[in-house]
């Protein structure tokens, strides 16, 4: 990982250990980060964390003491401009951006 001109030439801040991967997702072997000119240290405190899903879907049955749970499932998109609490937040496609009724 750095600026894409210093990849190119092989230079690069975090690297990883499994140079073979094809994508990070897909690193197995761990992660190093560059200390100085040509030294490397691996780093357990590095790691890939996915991007969350554009969307989500919550299906299921309601049963009929917990009817209303049904106004409840459906799909969830991801709302980029908010985060609570550090974490993504999902929005009902149904209700956009008002208030649902889910009585």
């Amino acid at each position: 990982v750095a600026h894409p001109a210093d990849v190119a030439q092989g230079e690069a801040v975090i690297a990883a250990d499994d140079g073979g991967a094809a994508s990070p997702d897909l690193v197995s072997s761990g992660w190093r980060a560059v200390e100085g000119p040509g030294t490397w240290r691996r780093s357990s405190r590095l790691r890939f964390v996915a991007p969350p899903p554009a969307s989500v879907y919550l299906s299921g049955h309601a049963p009929a003491e917990a009817a209303w749970l049904a106004g409840w499932l459906g799909e969830y998109v991801l709302r980029r401009d908010l985060l609570v609490n550090g974490w993504p937040t999902f929005e009902s496609r149904r209700c956009g951006a008002t208030r649902c009724d889910r009585r």
